[in-house]
């Protein structure tokens, strides 16, 4: 390649790393569409067809590809929504101050009223689970069940516990930094190739400063477990039964009243990736449930 060819290649990579939304599906799929939201641009998709919507949240460094082998399977049946949370995915990078919880929920109730007319079925992993039980308590409105998956309403203390340690490297040298100081969740061993490839893609475009102020938020924010179970709407907690975080939902399972809780063996942070098949019977269970129990009724 040329001199010419290098400099092209070099200003492609730089517009994609300023525009996260130019990258083509060699990385992170196909590119999305688009919603501003204060003038950050929220990559979301739908799929399929049908009412109420089932929306996919993922949680912390991932993205909307975290679902990329279940998508097709739901959206024979209904509608699926996914989004890439800011700063990460195919979303825009954003100002430091606006990565909190606050704004992420935010974001996910303006894509919620920009592509339904009906209350979704809500599930959230990890952090995305903690975005949509705020979501549901700010907007009940908008949400006819949750799916809360791998995730806490207290606090996340262990990725702080880290993320504070290297945060001065990180601002120098970028998120290149943890090539030399990765960051491991348990259980990665149990991933396949593809989603460990996904995972890397996922880190690859993260903002450095979603990477570090949300660990901050995760590790600080209020806890929402009192206004959770107050909240009339059927309830499935999910959670991988080798996951450090199970207690946490066993905690939930018991003061959310009638909230069903499943914990699925040999599982780890991310039930979806390593026992897909469990994981998605799971899931079909309580959509079942949910529309059993709302036939007939106005959930709105």
């Amino acid at each position: 390649m040329g001199r010419s060819g290098s400099i092209g290649s070099a200003l492609v990579r730089a517009a994609r790393q300023l525009c996260p939304f130019l990258r083509g599906d060699s990385t992170l799929g196909a590119v999305m569409e688009r919603l501003g939201v204060d003038g950050v641009e929220i990559a979301w998709e739908q799929r399929g067809s049908g009412e109420p919507p089932l929306m996919l949240v993922h949680g912390y460094t991932g993205s909307s590809t975290d679902f990329i082998d279940h998508i097709d399977y739901f959206a024979k049946s209904r509608r699926v929504l996914t989004l890439d949370l800011r700063g990460h995915g195919q979303s825009s990078h954003a100002a430091p101050e606006t990565y909190t919880l606050d704004q992420l929920t935010d974001d996910l109730i303006a894509v919620i009223e920009h592509t339904s007319d009906e209350p979704v079925d809500l599930l959230g992993h990890s952090m995305g689970g903690r975005i949509v039980m705020l979501a549901a308590i700010a907007r009940p409105d908008l949400v006819r069940s949750l799916i809360l998956m791998n995730t806490t309403a207290t606090k996340f203390e262990d990725t702080w516990a880290y993320v504070r340690t290297v945060t001065d490297q990180l601002r120098i040298r970028g998120m290149d930094f943890l090539d030399e100081n990765p960051y491991v969740e348990p259980g990665d061993w149990r991933l396949s190739d593809e989603s460990l490839r996904l995972r890397r893609a996922n880190r690859d475009v993260l903002d450095v400063e979603a990477f570090i102020e949300l660990a901050r938020e995760l590790s600080e924010g209020p806890p929402v477990l009192e206004e959770l179970s107050t909240l009339d709407k059927p309830v499935t907690i999910v959670v991988g039964r080798r996951d450090q975080i199970r207690g946490a939902s066993k905690e939930m399972a018991k003061e959310i009243p009638g909230s069903v809780l499943h914990q699925i063996r040999r599982a780890y942070h991310f039930p979806q990736l390593s026992n897909p098949d469990q994981w998605r019977a799971v899931i079909d269970e309580h959509l079942d449930r949910v529309g059993a129990s709302t036939a007939g009724t106005d959930t709105r």
